[in-house]
């Protein structure tokens, strides 16, 4: 049986309408901004969404001197860099400034994403059932001879509806359950909570979370001991704070390594392979070195994107390939999005178009 590793990158959640890291304060800034329903349900159903504008805009004035009381038009920094400051400070200082600053901006992430996929729920015909992670899942997952494993950077619930819409269960990766497809999420995810007394993370259904679940975070107390939670968020930075979540997500990465170094191939969508993320190129790197498969590794790149020029093209398949293993044969993509390969990713698999670096 192959075994395949499906890597989901910032790219394949912005096929589906969930905005890239570096836009996510400008479309919370354009949800702030709306005068229709979505503004309308947060004023309404949740107090603690006024905190959240006062709080982010206090942050963005105290460390970046933008004043979004008199203007909104800005050059803001990206989510990485915002939350990685934060998380940095935090980590040496503890302050509950930091702590206050940092619930404001996950909470303005949500927002943004929640708001973005509304709108593209809003289009004609689309339903997120229908999303391009369905199309996917339903196209590897149920055709004989794979077992399929999921890996993603993404915060935002597309995967886990996906799958939870179609009946199957998910396996995030934290616990000793056995059963279900597994969903590993390096860098946490929206429906995440973790408790400080039990030292253990909840998984809340993804299709009950939306944004209004992440604004109070007073609110979300554990069944178990009553002690207040918080959300695994994790930036993608060169400082990940892996420990102030207990084990969980070096369970999550270690079940991420036995999946790659089990992997007859690597199938990487919309994700650019950045420099920042040291984190994600050493776990495929000690995975290639503790592989357990004696054929070769294939990994493949879907990356492509409207205006991607030919020189951002280049560099990307040089990081990759400067990197691998020199008997790892790489099937680089630049051309075809996450979208096009969605729709028959069996195709590719099976060589009958793109070609091999």
């Amino acid at each position: 049986m192959e075994r395949i590793v499906v890597f989901l990158g910032a790219g394949a959640s912005k096929s589906d309408g969930a905005p890239l890291q570096k836009e996510l304060f400008r479309a919370y800034m354009d949800s702030v901004d709306e005068s229709g329903e979505t503004r309308e349900r947060y004023y309404k159903n949740n107090p603690f969404y006024k905190n959240v504008k006062s709080d982010l805009f206090a942050f963005f004035d105290v460390y970046f001197g933008i004043n979004l009381s008199h203007s909104r038009e800005a050059l803001f920094p990206t989510f990485e860099e915002a939350l990685g400051v934060l998380e940095v400070e935090g980590g040496y200082a503890g302050k509950e400034t930091v702590r206050k600053y940092k619930d404001a901006i996950i909470a303005s992430m949500a927002l943004a994403i929640e708001s973005q996929l509304d709108n593209k729920r809003s289009e004609q015909n689309y339903r997120i059932i229908d999303s391009y992670h369905k199309l996917l899942i339903e196209n590897l997952c149920d055709r004989g001879g794979h077992q399929v494993d999921f890996l993603s950077t993404n915060y935002d619930l597309l995967a886990d509806n996906a799958l939870l819409s179609q009946g199957r269960p998910i396996n995030y990766g934290f616990t000793d359950q056995g059963h279900g497809i597994r969903l590993l999420k390096l860098h946490g995810s929206m429906n995440w909570l973790y408790c400080p007394g039990c030292g253990r993370i909840q998984a809340t259904g993804a299709a009950e979370i939306s944004a209004n679940n992440l604004l109070d975070f007073s609110a979300h107390k554990c069944e178990n001991c009553g002690s207040v939670q918080t959300s695994v968020i994790i930036p993608p930075t060169y400082f990940k704070n892996f420990v102030q979540y207990g084990d969980n997500i070096r369970r999550v990465w270690e079940n991420a390594y036995e999946a790659l170094s089990q992997a007859d191939r690597i199938i990487i969508c919309g994700y650019s392979f950045p420099h920042a993320d040291i984190h994600i190129k050493t776990l495929l790197k000690k995975s290639e070195q503790g592989r357990k498969r004696s054929t070769p590794l294939k990994v493949s790149v879907f990356n492509g994107y409207e205006g991607k020029s030919g020189e951002e093209k280049r560099k990307e398949a040089y990081r990759y390939l400067r990197f691998l293993r020199k008997d790892t044969i790489l099937d680089y993509q630049g051309d075809i999005p996450f979208e096009e390969f969605a729709k028959s990713p069996q195709q590719y698999i099976d060589g009958t178009q793109g070609g091999t670096i």
